[in-house]
């Protein structure tokens, strides 16, 4: 069974979260989520991902959309 792996906003340690799906077998990019169309644009350079790997700019659509194995979500302190 693949670990499928989304990630909710690129406003925090998502480098260290792509490292950390390529090492893991079996392990994928399943989907990414931000409010950024500009940050979503260079998810499909990143190299845990692939031409399976969806980007959404709302998150609930996501979840919607993928049933995850695990997610990673990061919120903005104010």
């Amino acid at each position: 069974m693949p670990l499928n792996v989304a990630i909710a906003g690129l406003k925090g340690h998502q480098g260290t979260i792509i490292e950390g799906i390529s090492q893991i077998e079996g392990a994928r990019l399943a989907a990414v989520c931000d409010d950024s169309l500009e940050a979503l644009a260079g998810v499909k350079s990143w190299k845990c991902a692939d031409e399976n790997t969806h980007t959404y700019t709302d998150w609930q659509e996501m979840l919607e959309n993928w049933r995850m194995t695990t997610s990673t979500c990061w919120v903005k302190r104010a």
